[in-house]
């Protein structure tokens, strides 16, 4: 079975970005750029470029409910909020809303994350 085929299979057709319905591509929870492999923990469905429908659609930009919340902590330069972590990487800033995608911070993504590992 095809990757795609298969992170429909598991996750439906709902989009991991606006949570909309009818979702036609897959999408990475945490970017390649950022560390994120293309495994299935990693990807999610969601809408394709040219959807109208989606808050999300590849622009990074996240709808009202995966919002950032107020920083809660920072340790070690990672800093925390409820259901988010952040880093600087290369000089640039990566994030992950770990909850908006089913996720807790001991996930075994979330901790690669945060460890770079």
């Amino acid at each position: 079975m095809e990757l795609r085929e298969q992170v429909f299979t598991m996750y439906g057709t709902e989009c991991w970005l606006c949570g909309g319905e009818d979702a036609d591509t897959i999408d990475h929870l945490i970017p390649v750029i950022n560390g994120g492999g293309d495994d299935l923990d990693n990807l999610r469905p969601a809408h394709g470029r040219k959807s109208k429908n989606c808050l999300g659609n590849f622009s990074r930009k996240r709808p009202a409910h995966l919002e950032r919340s107020p920083a809660i902590k920072t340790i070690n330069g990672i800093t925390y909020g409820e259901g988010w972590v952040e880093k600087s990487v290369n000089g640039h800033t990566a994030r992950i809303f770990y909850e908006g995608c089913g996720l807790a911070v001991d996930h075994p993504i979330v901790e690669s994350f945060i460890t770079g590992s």
